[in-house]
């Protein structure tokens, strides 16, 4: 080997980066051992082969992509003595912006770079290219950036500085807390953000720092820009250069102010409940861990009587009535051993002994009460004078139990509803809640098949009759639900067609009905008018005067035929007393048939009645007194015959068979 070549091979061994020389074919002529190293093969087997084969597919695509770089790209590689594939690559990747990426003889990709000479042999030009592995370069570069990333995005004030505290970085969130922009603060001293009383207190900082210790969570005090000094939480920690030595500092600046005022109004809270505690009128009593009495509030001695001093050393238990210390006993062992509990809404209800001797009733609460490590300090109770609500509630259960009691005792249905609703809220059904045994005897089911059933389920007819309608207007009104004579929408099984009266109120959210099965009484009254349609056409076609007076004797009624037979439009006698058309000699005979006259009895008198023309005609009056249920009357029913007339014995007859029968529609 000449002294040259072992020279330049020597020179090639000595490099520290992998060197390969190609000639313009892209065949591998000469490489280091580094090179081999770096893509993983043995000595020698890379010469002769083509450098496609320590290039990845995704670089290879650079060279053979064309795009309108690439006349740009060829005279820059011809420039280059010794244009060749790696050139051309090389240039290619750096104009498209694209990362080489080196192939090992396993398969594997790195990242590299690489930096290419040409020069000129007798065989003809050649290419050497240094290749640097840079996968832990670009990790590192990763790392710095997402650093970088994170100072910038922080939302905690992040700042740099050199050994002798000039500001060297400052991200957006240190001006967002401190007011200077990071113009105006690089390069300058730190100490403008400290305040003049803390000077001692930064030169111990400095000091640990310059020894290579950190500072963590330093209380202190830091100073804006406008002047104003805030609470806050300071973190340093020392840079050092590669050889250890201490070059600068990092710091993190914490406002605390909210934290600062949080424990402020902690402590002022923690004297007002003392205070409170002292003060209030419910009962606060600390036991410690073995359960004795420690600190009892002054109001034990208007409610139970004992003073404070009484109680401290003694249980608390004591005083429990015993029933309801062992109801309790489960839920004061597991607060005593720390145990999570779940306390019962609005407390424990329980008697407490008074220093007379008697009991009294108070809903106690109970917090266990520990130190910062956790240690149980003891337990804190709260007991609050419930004497007042029990009995109320008392009262109120037996309010529930003689309503409960009357609704099962009435003889109309009655029933509890409570509203169905879909997922916006709207009313779309209702639910049977309760029901009275009238109810489910008339509904034909039992009340534990009634109750959860809903109405549409069971009649669906509602909603045609157009009551499921009606009952959303009263939840959403609040105004009650008349309705008499209502067809029925309850589908029974009957043949005939029932009637209903049916009452509803809002109850909460649901509805409270009761309704009364009037067939019967619907089927009366249609059958009484017309009976008394029937004999109105009758009074209203007889040649005497029908006639239907009030209590007082006014009338109220006469037919048609008082013109005919005395010469009066009848309209013009209504409200007026009939005493104002008898002739006067005649008025006390009246007065007198009148007044002996009674339920079930027809009076006839025979009088003298005022025409229309003022002259007096004899007539025959015929009256019968109509009663209520109760026997009080509520009109007098009669008729006024012509005595002239010859048809007068039939009207008579006609009175005599129909006495009971009056004008108005209402039976006797």
């Amino acid at each position: 080997m000449l002294p040259q070549t072992t020279r330049f091979q020597g020179l090639l061994e000595a490099m520290p980066d992998a060197v390969v020389g190609v000639d313009t074919t892209g065949i591998i002529r000469f490489l280091n051992r580094r090179t081999d190293s770096l893509f993983g093969y043995d000595r020698g087997q890379l010469i002769g082969q083509r450098i496609d084969a320590l290039v990845s597919d995704s670089s290879q695509a650079i060279h053979s992509a064309q795009s309108a770089q690439s006349t740009k790209t060829t005279q820059t590689i011809q420039a280059t003595r010794g244009a060749s594939y790696l050139a051309d690559l090389a240039v290619r990747s750096k104009a498209a912006g694209v990362e080489l990426v080196g192939r090992r003889r396993d398969g594997s990709q790195f990242p590299l770079e690489m930096s290419l000479t040409s020069f000129q042999t007798r065989e003809g030009p050649l290419v050497t290219a240094t290749v640097r592995d840079v996968t832990e370069r670009r990790r590192a570069e990763q790392v710095l950036q997402r650093m970088a990333t994170a100072i910038e995005f922080s939302g905690e004030a992040m700042i740099t500085s050199t050994q002798d505290s000039r500001i060297t970085s400052w991200n957006p969130a240190a001006t967002r807390l401190f007011g200077y922009t990071s113009e105006e603060m690089l390069g300058t001293s730190s100490s403008v953000l400290s305040h003049p009383d803390r000077a001692a207190e930064i030169r111990e900082v400095m000091t640990r720092l310059h020894a290579g210790k950190p500072v963590e969570n330093l209380f202190t005090e830091r100073l804006r820009k406008d002047g104003t000094v805030f609470p806050a939480l300071l973190t340093v920690s020392p840079i050092h250069d590669a050889d250890g030595a201490v070059v600068g500092a990092v710091s993190i600046t914490r406002d605390v102010t909210e934290q600062v005022q949080t424990e402020m109004e902690l402590a002022e809270a923690v004297r007002q409940y003392r205070l409170l505690a002292e003060n209030a009128s419910d009962l606060v009593v600390l036991t410690s861990p073995d359960r004795v009495i420690t600190w009892v509030s002054p109001s034990v001695t208007r409610k139970l009587g004992w003073t404070p001093e009484e109680l401290i050393g003694t249980r608390l238990v004591d005083l429990i009535h015993p029933d309801d210390a062992a109801a309790t006993a489960a839920l004061r062992d597991a607060v005593y051993s720390g145990e999570e509990i779940t306390q019962p809404e609005g407390g424990s209800v329980l008697r407490v002994r008074t220093k007379s001797g008697r009991y009294r009733w108070m809903s106690g609460e109970v917090t266990p009460v520990s130190d910062e490590s956790g240690a149980p300090l003891g337990v804190v109770s709260g007991l609050r004078d419930v004497e007042a609500l029990v009995q109320a509630r008392e009262s109120a259960l037996a309010d529930r139990v003689a309503l409960r009691a009357t609704l099962d005792s009435l003889l109309d249905p009655h029933v509890r509803y409570d509203t169905v609703r879909d997922e916006t809220g709207q009313i779309v059904d209702f639910r049977y809640a309760d029901a009275n045994p009238a109810a489910c005897a008339y509904l034909g089911l039992d009340h534990d098949h009634l109750v959860g059933r809903r109405m549409l389920e069971l009649f669906p007819g509602v909603v045609d009759a157009g009551l499921l309608a009606r009952y959303r207007r009263v939840i959403e009104t609040g105004e009650p639900l008349v309705l008499d004579d209502m067809a029925s929408p309850l589908d029974l099984g009957s043949q005939q067609e029932r009637r209903l009266d049916i009452r509803s109120t809002r109850v909460g959210d649901g509805l409270s009905q009761t309704w009364r099965d009037v067939t019967e009484r619907y089927v009366a009254a249609r059958a009484l008018a017309e009976s008394e349609e029937q004999y109105r056409l009758l009074a209203q076609n007889a040649s005497d005067v029908v006639m239907r007076l009030c209590p007082g004797l006014s009338f109220q009624w006469l037919s048609d035929s008082v013109d005919d037979v005395l010469g009066w439009r009848g309209p013009a006698l209504v409200g007026h007393p009939i005493d104002e058309y008898i002739h006067p000699k005649d008025l006390p005979g009246f007065r007198q048939v009148v007044a002996e006259a009674g339920p079930g009895r027809t009076a006839r008198v025979e009088l003298r009645f005022r025409r229309g023309d003022g002259t007096y005609q004899r007539v025959v009056c015929r009256i019968r007194v109509i009663t209520d249920e109760a026997g009080n009357p509520v009109s007098v029913a009669g008729s006024l015959v012509d005595v002239q007339d010859p048809k007068t014995g039939q009207l008579t007859s006609l009175a005599r068979v129909s006495p009971s029968v009056e004008i108005s529609g209402t039976s006797s």
